[in-house]
Protein backbone atom coordinates (compact mmCIF):
# COMPACT_ATOMS: atom_id res chain seq x y z
CA UNK A 1 0.00 0.00 0.00
CA UNK A 2 2.82 2.39 0.87
CA UNK A 3 4.57 1.61 -2.42
CA UNK A 4 1.34 2.27 -4.32
CA UNK A 5 0.95 5.70 -2.69
CA UNK A 6 4.55 6.58 -3.52
CA UNK A 7 4.05 5.51 -7.16
CA UNK A 8 0.89 7.64 -7.40
CA UNK A 9 2.66 10.66 -5.90
CA UNK A 10 5.63 10.21 -8.24
CA UNK A 11 3.34 10.09 -11.29
CA UNK A 12 1.57 13.25 -10.16
CA UNK A 13 4.88 15.04 -9.70
CA UNK A 14 5.99 13.89 -13.15
CA UNK A 15 2.80 15.29 -14.69
CA UNK A 16 3.30 18.60 -12.88
CA UNK A 17 6.88 18.72 -14.16
CA UNK A 18 5.73 17.94 -17.72
CA UNK A 19 3.12 20.73 -17.63
CA UNK A 20 5.70 23.18 -16.28
CA UNK A 21 8.22 22.25 -19.00
CA UNK A 22 5.50 22.60 -21.63
CA UNK A 23 4.57 26.10 -20.39
CA UNK A 24 8.23 27.12 -20.32
CA UNK A 25 8.76 25.78 -23.82
CA UNK A 26 5.68 27.65 -25.09
CA UNK A 27 6.81 30.82 -23.34
CA UNK A 28 10.27 30.50 -24.89
CA UNK A 29 8.69 29.94 -28.29
CA UNK A 30 6.63 33.12 -27.88
CA UNK A 31 9.71 35.02 -26.73
CA UNK A 32 11.64 33.87 -29.79
CA UNK A 33 8.81 35.08 -32.01
CA UNK A 34 8.82 38.38 -30.14
CA UNK A 35 12.59 38.76 -30.56
CA UNK A 36 12.11 38.43 -34.31
CA UNK A 37 9.34 41.03 -34.11
CA UNK A 38 11.62 43.43 -32.22
CA UNK A 39 14.16 43.08 -35.01
CA UNK A 40 11.40 44.04 -37.45
CA UNK A 41 10.41 46.96 -35.22
CA UNK A 42 13.93 48.31 -35.41
CA UNK A 43 13.84 48.43 -39.19
CA UNK A 44 10.23 49.60 -39.64
CA UNK A 45 10.66 53.36 -40.09
CA UNK A 46 8.64 56.42 -39.20
CA UNK A 47 6.53 55.25 -36.26
CA UNK A 48 5.98 58.32 -34.07
CA UNK A 49 5.64 58.05 -30.31
CA UNK A 50 3.88 61.12 -28.91
CA UNK A 51 5.21 61.45 -25.35
CA UNK A 52 3.17 63.67 -23.03
CA UNK A 53 4.28 64.44 -19.44
CA UNK A 54 1.16 64.78 -17.33
CA UNK A 55 -0.17 65.68 -13.91
CA UNK A 56 -3.64 66.91 -12.95
CA UNK A 57 -4.60 68.00 -16.48
CA UNK A 58 -7.52 65.63 -17.13
CA UNK A 59 -9.49 68.35 -18.92
CA UNK A 60 -6.79 68.44 -21.63
CA UNK A 61 -6.78 64.71 -22.44
CA UNK A 62 -9.83 64.65 -24.72
CA UNK A 63 -8.98 67.74 -26.81
CA UNK A 64 -5.35 66.63 -27.11
CA UNK A 65 -6.02 63.02 -28.14
CA UNK A 66 -8.83 63.84 -30.58
CA UNK A 67 -7.07 66.84 -32.16
CA UNK A 68 -3.70 65.13 -32.51
CA UNK A 69 -5.26 61.95 -33.93
CA UNK A 70 -6.92 63.89 -36.73
CA UNK A 71 -3.86 66.08 -37.32
CA UNK A 72 -1.41 63.17 -37.59
CA UNK A 73 -3.85 60.93 -39.48
CA UNK A 74 -4.40 63.68 -42.06
CA UNK A 75 -0.63 63.65 -42.59
CA UNK A 76 -0.55 59.85 -42.84
CA UNK A 77 1.85 59.49 -39.89
CA UNK A 78 1.67 56.17 -37.95
CA UNK A 79 1.68 57.09 -34.28
CA UNK A 80 1.08 56.06 -30.67
CA UNK A 81 0.14 58.25 -27.70
CA UNK A 82 1.97 57.77 -24.40
CA UNK A 83 0.69 59.90 -21.51
CA UNK A 84 3.16 59.72 -18.61
CA UNK A 85 1.28 60.49 -15.41
CA UNK A 86 3.31 61.48 -12.32
CA UNK A 87 1.52 59.98 -9.30
CA UNK A 88 3.86 60.74 -6.37
CA UNK A 89 3.91 63.75 -4.05
CA UNK A 90 7.23 65.18 -5.32
CA UNK A 91 7.41 68.27 -7.50
CA UNK A 92 6.71 67.86 -11.20
CA UNK A 93 9.64 66.41 -13.17
CA UNK A 94 9.01 66.89 -16.89
CA UNK A 95 12.43 65.60 -17.98
CA UNK A 96 12.18 62.34 -16.07
CA UNK A 97 8.69 61.73 -17.43
CA UNK A 98 10.03 62.16 -20.97
CA UNK A 99 12.77 59.61 -20.22
CA UNK A 100 10.21 57.12 -18.93
CA UNK A 101 7.95 57.73 -21.92
CA UNK A 102 10.72 57.13 -24.46
CA UNK A 103 11.64 53.86 -22.75
CA UNK A 104 8.06 52.64 -22.84
CA UNK A 105 7.38 53.77 -26.41
CA UNK A 106 10.67 52.27 -27.66
CA UNK A 107 9.96 48.83 -26.25
CA UNK A 108 6.18 48.78 -26.31
CA UNK A 109 6.09 45.37 -27.96
CA UNK A 110 8.17 43.73 -25.24
CA UNK A 111 6.16 45.33 -22.44
CA UNK A 112 2.81 44.36 -23.93
CA UNK A 113 4.16 40.86 -24.47
CA UNK A 114 5.05 40.51 -20.80
CA UNK A 115 1.66 41.83 -19.72
CA UNK A 116 -0.33 39.54 -22.02
CA UNK A 117 1.73 36.41 -21.34
CA UNK A 118 1.42 36.88 -17.60
CA UNK A 119 -2.35 37.32 -17.77
CA UNK A 120 -3.59 35.38 -20.80
CA UNK A 121 -0.51 33.40 -21.86
CA UNK A 122 -0.78 34.63 -25.46
CA UNK A 123 1.52 36.63 -27.67
CA UNK A 124 0.34 40.15 -28.41
CA UNK A 125 2.52 43.08 -29.29
CA UNK A 126 2.47 46.50 -30.85
CA UNK A 127 5.28 48.09 -32.81
CA UNK A 128 7.77 50.20 -30.91
CA UNK A 129 8.49 53.77 -32.02
CA UNK A 130 11.68 54.91 -33.73
CA UNK A 131 11.16 58.64 -33.23
CA UNK A 132 9.27 60.76 -30.74
CA UNK A 133 7.34 63.98 -30.32
CA UNK A 134 8.18 65.39 -26.89
CA UNK A 135 4.92 67.22 -26.50
CA UNK A 136 3.27 69.59 -24.01
CA UNK A 137 -0.35 68.62 -23.50
CA UNK A 138 -1.63 72.18 -23.68
CA UNK A 139 -0.10 73.06 -27.06
CA UNK A 140 -1.78 71.84 -30.26
CA UNK A 141 -0.61 72.37 -33.86
CA UNK A 142 -3.07 74.41 -35.88
CA UNK A 143 -1.16 74.98 -39.10
CA UNK A 144 -1.20 71.98 -41.48
CA UNK A 145 2.26 72.90 -42.76
CA UNK A 146 4.01 72.00 -39.50
CA UNK A 147 6.25 68.96 -39.90
CA UNK A 148 5.77 65.94 -37.60
CA UNK A 149 7.74 63.58 -39.82
CA UNK A 150 10.91 61.80 -38.76
CA UNK A 151 13.71 64.40 -38.45
CA UNK A 152 16.20 62.55 -40.62
CA UNK A 153 18.22 65.68 -41.49
CA UNK A 154 19.74 66.35 -38.05
CA UNK A 155 17.84 64.05 -35.68
CA UNK A 156 16.23 66.93 -33.76
CA UNK A 157 13.44 69.24 -34.98
CA UNK A 158 11.93 72.04 -32.89
CA UNK A 159 8.31 72.19 -34.08
CA UNK A 160 7.31 75.04 -31.74
CA UNK A 161 10.32 77.22 -32.50
CA UNK A 162 10.68 80.81 -31.28
CA UNK A 163 8.69 82.99 -33.63
CA UNK A 164 5.87 80.42 -33.81
CA UNK A 165 5.29 79.45 -30.17
CA UNK A 166 2.48 81.63 -28.74
CA UNK A 167 4.37 82.55 -25.55
CA UNK A 168 8.12 81.98 -25.68
CA UNK A 169 10.14 84.09 -28.09
CA UNK A 170 13.77 84.06 -26.87
CA UNK A 171 16.21 82.59 -29.38
CA UNK A 172 17.50 79.75 -27.18
CA UNK A 173 14.07 78.43 -26.27
CA UNK A 174 13.80 74.65 -26.84
CA UNK A 175 10.48 73.57 -25.37
CA UNK A 176 6.85 72.98 -26.22
CA UNK A 177 7.11 70.39 -29.03
CA UNK A 178 10.27 68.66 -30.26
CA UNK A 179 10.54 65.69 -32.62
CA UNK A 180 13.67 63.59 -32.14
CA UNK A 181 14.94 60.24 -33.38
CA UNK A 182 15.59 57.40 -30.95
CA UNK A 183 19.27 57.49 -31.89
CA UNK A 184 19.61 61.21 -31.14
CA UNK A 185 17.74 60.89 -27.83
CA UNK A 186 20.00 58.07 -26.67
CA UNK A 187 23.09 59.89 -27.96
CA UNK A 188 22.46 62.88 -25.66
CA UNK A 189 21.39 60.56 -22.81
CA UNK A 190 17.89 62.01 -22.79
CA UNK A 191 16.91 64.54 -20.16
CA UNK A 192 18.40 65.13 -16.74
CA UNK A 193 16.32 63.55 -13.98
CA UNK A 194 17.30 66.24 -11.50
CA UNK A 195 15.05 69.15 -12.48
CA UNK A 196 12.05 69.25 -10.17
CA UNK A 197 9.48 72.00 -10.52
CA UNK A 198 8.72 73.91 -13.71
CA UNK A 199 11.51 74.88 -16.09
CA UNK A 200 15.26 74.50 -16.66
CA UNK A 201 15.10 70.90 -17.93
CA UNK A 202 14.79 72.11 -21.52
CA UNK A 203 17.83 74.41 -21.07
CA UNK A 204 19.87 71.44 -19.87
CA UNK A 205 18.54 69.36 -22.79
CA UNK A 206 19.65 72.08 -25.23
CA UNK A 207 23.14 71.95 -23.72
CA UNK A 208 23.24 68.16 -24.10
CA UNK A 209 22.36 68.51 -27.77
CA UNK A 210 24.93 71.28 -28.28
CA UNK A 211 27.70 69.28 -26.59
CA UNK A 212 27.09 66.43 -29.07
CA UNK A 213 27.32 68.92 -31.95
CA UNK A 214 23.79 68.08 -33.09
CA UNK A 215 22.08 70.86 -34.99
CA UNK A 216 18.47 71.63 -34.07
CA UNK A 217 16.44 71.96 -37.25
CA UNK A 218 13.43 74.30 -37.29
CA UNK A 219 10.42 75.03 -39.48
CA UNK A 220 10.37 78.28 -41.44
CA UNK A 221 8.63 81.30 -39.94
CA UNK A 222 5.13 80.57 -41.19
CA UNK A 223 2.66 83.32 -42.07
CA UNK A 224 0.42 82.24 -39.17
CA UNK A 225 3.10 83.52 -36.77
CA UNK A 226 2.73 83.31 -33.00
CA UNK A 227 -1.05 83.76 -32.90
CA UNK A 228 -2.44 81.15 -35.29
CA UNK A 229 0.21 78.43 -35.68
CA UNK A 230 -0.74 76.69 -32.42
CA UNK A 231 -3.74 76.42 -30.12
CA UNK A 232 -2.73 77.23 -26.56
CA UNK A 233 -4.91 75.35 -24.04
CA UNK A 234 -3.08 76.68 -21.00
CA UNK A 235 -5.34 78.58 -18.62
CA UNK A 236 -4.49 80.98 -15.79
CA UNK A 237 -5.79 78.49 -13.23
CA UNK A 238 -3.30 75.90 -14.49
CA UNK A 239 -0.67 76.76 -11.90
CA UNK A 240 2.95 75.94 -12.69
CA UNK A 241 5.42 75.36 -9.88
CA UNK A 242 8.11 77.85 -10.92
CA UNK A 243 9.66 78.38 -7.47
CA UNK A 244 13.44 77.89 -7.28
CA UNK A 245 15.74 77.56 -4.27
CA UNK A 246 19.23 79.10 -4.27
CA UNK A 247 20.72 75.60 -4.26
CA UNK A 248 18.57 74.68 -7.24
CA UNK A 249 19.70 77.78 -9.14
CA UNK A 250 23.36 76.92 -8.48
CA UNK A 251 22.80 73.35 -9.65
CA UNK A 252 21.22 74.56 -12.89
CA UNK A 253 24.49 76.27 -13.84
CA UNK A 254 26.25 72.89 -13.93
CA UNK A 255 26.00 70.10 -16.47
CA UNK A 256 25.95 66.34 -15.79
CA UNK A 257 25.42 64.59 -19.16
CA UNK A 258 26.42 61.21 -17.72
CA UNK A 259 23.15 61.19 -15.73
CA UNK A 260 19.77 60.93 -17.43
CA UNK A 261 18.08 58.40 -19.69
CA UNK A 262 20.64 55.69 -18.88
CA UNK A 263 19.77 55.64 -15.17
CA UNK A 264 16.00 56.12 -15.50
CA UNK A 265 14.22 53.29 -13.73
CA UNK A 266 10.81 51.83 -14.62
CA UNK A 267 10.52 49.91 -11.35
CA UNK A 268 7.77 52.12 -9.89
CA UNK A 269 5.72 52.41 -13.07
CA UNK A 270 2.81 50.57 -14.68
CA UNK A 271 0.95 51.14 -17.91
CA UNK A 272 -2.64 50.94 -19.09
CA UNK A 273 -4.27 50.81 -22.48
CA UNK A 274 -7.20 53.23 -22.68
CA UNK A 275 -9.69 54.27 -25.31
CA UNK A 276 -11.27 57.65 -26.02
CA UNK A 277 -13.82 58.10 -28.80
CA UNK A 278 -12.50 54.88 -30.31
CA UNK A 279 -8.87 56.08 -30.14
CA UNK A 280 -6.42 53.84 -28.29
CA UNK A 281 -3.75 55.50 -26.16
CA UNK A 282 -1.47 54.40 -23.34
CA UNK A 283 -1.15 55.85 -19.85
CA UNK A 284 1.93 55.17 -17.73
CA UNK A 285 1.46 55.79 -14.02
CA UNK A 286 4.89 56.79 -12.70
CA UNK A 287 5.68 56.99 -9.00
CA UNK A 288 8.98 58.84 -9.10
CA UNK A 289 11.71 58.48 -6.50
CA UNK A 290 14.01 61.19 -5.26
CA UNK A 291 17.21 61.37 -3.22
CA UNK A 292 16.48 64.39 -1.05
CA UNK A 293 20.15 64.63 -0.07
CA UNK A 294 21.25 65.11 -3.68
CA UNK A 295 18.31 67.14 -4.97
CA UNK A 296 16.40 68.43 -1.91
CA UNK A 297 14.35 70.70 -4.20
CA UNK A 298 12.34 67.65 -5.26
CA UNK A 299 10.30 68.13 -2.08
CA UNK A 300 7.35 70.53 -2.19
CA UNK A 301 8.46 74.03 -1.28
CA UNK A 302 6.66 75.86 1.49
CA UNK A 303 4.79 78.94 0.33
Amino acid sequence: MKQKREDTLRKRLEKVKERKEKREKQSQSNLSALDESILLVNILPNTLGVIVPFRNRSKHIRPFITHMTKYLSDKGIPHQFWVINQTDAFRFNRGKLFNIGVKYASYAGFLLYKFMVQTLNILFFTLGCDYFALHDIDLLPDNPNLDYGKPVKTGVYHVSRPGLHPLYRHSKFLGGIITITKEAFISVNGFSNDYWGWGREDDDFRERIRSKKIKVDRPPLLSTGTKKTFINLHLKEDIRDKSKTEEQNRYAKQHFPERGFNDTSLSETCFWEKSLAGIVYFVVDAKLSCDAKTTPWCLPLST
